[in-house]
């Protein structure tokens, strides 16, 4: 091989080595200009990875942080080609990189804000992995919450204390929270409640005042402002929204009188029971005809105490407290739901009466729900 033919072979060669390293693995987001949707912002076209600070878009890996937090965050390289910002990160390999956007000042309350899903980076592919971001939406606010949840339902039933005979009361409300518009994000719930003849706490009594993640809320197992169980009574429930700015203001006060319904069923609704196997104390919400789902199965009509043991199905007992004669009437029933024994006078084909209390003896674990 001739030294001219040499020299031409090693430059290929050393130009394939330059190329490989100028399409290594990485990753590449380009977003045009002016690409902020909503509200006003423009991409800060002087940003150039030095100062971070005063881009209104910023790059984390992993996961993006709260709004006023910059934990995770990356500083890509950037450059503009055409009319089109470029940042790259050349060594952000695996993972992913979540991008939020600023119609404001970065992390400062009262700035609107948006947030990307999450992009997957490159993994060692040759070329770089590029994103085209066509637009940003700016619709969250950086601020405390202003709309109060709203407490939806409830469930209530006296569950066995494992193979004891002790029972406790378990009572729990459902509540949503609406975002709003613009968006304000809601990191968790205080849920304040109180029970007759207590008069409403302070926000700061910890006795009477849990945070919770999420949009439910169960009475402990024990009350920790007396340090016993729970009884029957009436229970008010109020719940509000926090966020990193602060509190929203608190839900309209929902009422929940043990053994004779709850919230909202008056004028319609449900109840959910989980019942134990065992005995379980309930009290019914609705008379009449009431309408029965087992486990989130279709809802069968009732309008006889019959019907409602047939419609839950597995029932082995079922006892009424007759609050006028004072006594306890009832019935117990074979695997096919035939009665075996029904007390003098009992009549399994009354109908459901609102705010009976009913003791109900089941084979297996089961939800029911009971509406009007």
């Amino acid at each position: 091989m001739s030294k001219t033919r040499k020299r031409l072979v090693m430059m290929f060669g050393l130009a394939l080595i330059l190329s490989s390293q100028a399409f290594g693995a990485g990753i590449i987001m380009k977003i045009p200009f002016n690409g902020l949707d909503a509200w006003s912002g423009t991409l800060n076209p002087n940003y150039n990875g030095a100062n971070v600070d005063a881009a209104n878009v910023e790059f984390f890996a992993g996961s993006i942080p709260a709004p006023n937090s910059t934990t995770g965050r990356i500083t890509p390289n950037y450059t503009t080609f055409g009319t089109t910002h470029q940042y790259d990160k050349m060594d952000q390999n695996g993972g992913a990189v979540y991008i939020r956007s600023w119609d404001g000042a970065p992390r400062t309350q009262g700035s609107k804000y948006g947030k990307s899903a999450g992009m997957a980076a490159a993994s060692g592919a040759q070329p770089a992995n590029q994103y085209n971001v066509v637009k940003f939406k700016t619709d969250y606010l950086a601020d405390k919450p202003v709309n109060a949840p709203v407490i939806t339902g409830g469930s209530e039933s006296n569950q066995r204390v494992g193979y004891t005979s002790s029972v406790i009361l378990k009572l729990s409300i459902a509540f949503t929270y609406s975002e709003g518009s613009p968006k304000i994000e809601a990191t968790g719930y205080d849920v304040k409640y109180w029970v007759d003849p207590e008069t409403e706490p302070s926000d700061t009594d910890v006795n009477r005042v849990a945070s919770v993640s999420s949009g439910s809320f169960s009475l402990p197992d024990v009350d920790p402002k007396t340090t016993k169980a729970f009884d029957a009574g009436t229970y008010h429930f109020k719940v509000k929204a926090k966020n990193w700015y602060g509190a929203g203001p608190w839900s309209a006060t929902k009422d929940w009188t043990t053994l004779a319904g709850g919230i909202g069923l008056g004028g319609g609704g449900s109840v959910t029971y989980a019942l134990k196997a065992g005995i379980n104390g309930i009290g019914l919400p609705v008379g009449g005809t009431v309408n029965v789902s087992v486990n989130g199965g279709a809802v069968t009509a009732a309008d006889t105490l019959q019907k409602l043991v047939t419609a839950i199905g597995g029932v082995t007992a079922i006892s009424v407290w007759d609050a006028t004669g004072q006594k306890l009437g009832g019935a117990t029933f074979d695997g096919s739901g035939n009665v075996t024994f029904q007390t003098p006078g009992f009549d399994l084909n009354s109908a459901p009466v609102a705010g009976s209390a009913l003791y109900i003896s089941v084979g297996a674990d089961a939800s029911v729900t009971i509406s009007k």
